[in-house]
């Protein structure tokens, strides 16, 4: 059974160059055939968004993120706060009754 699989990965290790290989020489080929193809531009590629504003997008998207972020978790104490309140006016109740 050992020997089955040292023959496997043998055989594994020996095959990953040639498919590797293989694979690169559909690149080469690819890539002459787009290489003949090439037709100079004149001119530099306008960008239509401005870096600076893509900046401040992401920014302000962050901000109104964690503003909102800050406000659920106020809420969640606001409830915390209340629903403790109100077990300790049951404790009391039931402590003085009980009392």
């Amino acid at each position: 059974m050992r020997t089955l699989a040292a023959l496997g990965i043998w055989i594994a290790i020996a095959i990953a160059p040639a498919i590797s290989l293989a694979q690169d020489a559909g690149a080469r080929s690819a890539a002459e055939s787009r290489s003949a193809s090439f037709q100079a531009v004149e001119g530099a590629e306008r960008e239509e968004i401005s870096g600076g504003a893509l900046l401040l997008g992401a920014y302000g998207a962050i901000l109104v993120l964690m503003i909102g972020y800050v406000g659920w978790i106020a809420l969640l104490q606001e409830r915390t706060k209340r629903d403790l309140a109100r077990l300790r006016t049951t404790i009391d109740k039931h402590a003085s009754k009980g009392g």
